[in-house]
């Protein structure tokens, strides 16, 4: 999962199998439809949770288990070379990571409950 956006983003937007609209459907929009969430979540507009993954496409790097921020100490795509990387990501417009650091230590996490989906 913590691999999913730069994967979408190398194999499908920068090798036009997908256009980068879809990307953001797929991996935001689509999602909180699914969980009955939207349009609180997913869209990026007024009333909206500020939650935002800012991607930088010249950032490449080699995905590396041990990197990550799982336990496991591996992943399934240890070696592969990203076209780009996740620069920030602000969570109701807090920054908490940035080029791969966690910023903010302690848990910002809101439970929602779901909705009806609409997907």
């Amino acid at each position: 999962v913590e691999a999913r956006g730069e994967l979408l983003y190398s194999f499908g937007v920068e090798k036009k199998k997908i256009a980068l609209p879809t990307m953001c459907q797929v991996l935001s929009e689509n999602p909180a439809k699914l969980y009955g969430l939207y349009p609180r979540k997913g869209a990026i507009r007024v009333g909206s949770d500020a939650d935002i993954v800012v991607y930088d496409p010249g950032a490449s790097h080699v995905i590396r288990g041990e990197d990550s921020v799982s336990a496991a100490g591996y992943s399934p795509y240890d070696g592969v070379v990203t076209s780009g990387g996740i620069a920030q990501v602000y969570l109701r417009g807090r920054l908490m990571a940035e080029l791969g650091r966690i910023l903010v230590a302690e848990p910002h996490g809101k439970y929602m409950a779901r909705g009806k989906n609409s997907l």
